[in-house]
């Protein structure tokens, strides 16, 4: 019987959204990828780096996201998407399999967020 009861719960814990701008989006949650605990975790890490450390991390995060669209920019088959101010920085290509790019990345330790229609 509770398996029955969790089975069909379920259905609706999942929030799916179509008409995203960068394609299909599911989540398994409401609250998508934000649970509590990782609210908690930010705090504690901000009251243990204190105002300084905060700003240290942040100016050397700021320096790898424009080493990194320098980077993207010396591939010539690759191209930024908008413009990243922060430190997200989305990439495409019209020459190769951009899904493909992002296999390759992964196998070498880096896990992007792949996007099924990212907008330009």
């Amino acid at each position: 019987m509770l398996d029955n009861f969790l089975a069909s719960g379920k259905q609706h814990q999942f929030v799916a959204v179509t008409e995203w701008s960068g394609g299909l989006y599911v989540s398994p949650t409401i609250a998508g990828s934000r649970p509590g605990s990782l609210i908690a975790g930010a705090w504690a890490a901000m009251m243990s780096l204190g105002l300084e450390g905060y700003l240290e991390n942040t100016r050397v995060i700021m320096e790898v996201s424009k080493r990194i669209q320098k980077g993207i920019k010396e591939i010539p088959e690759l191209f930024i998407i908008g413009r990243p101010d922060m430190t997200i920085v989305a990439f495409g290509s019209d020459a190769v399999d951009i899904f493909e790019v992002n296999d390759i990345l992964s196998s070498k330790g880096w896990h992007l967020n792949a996007l099924q229609r990212p907008n330009r």
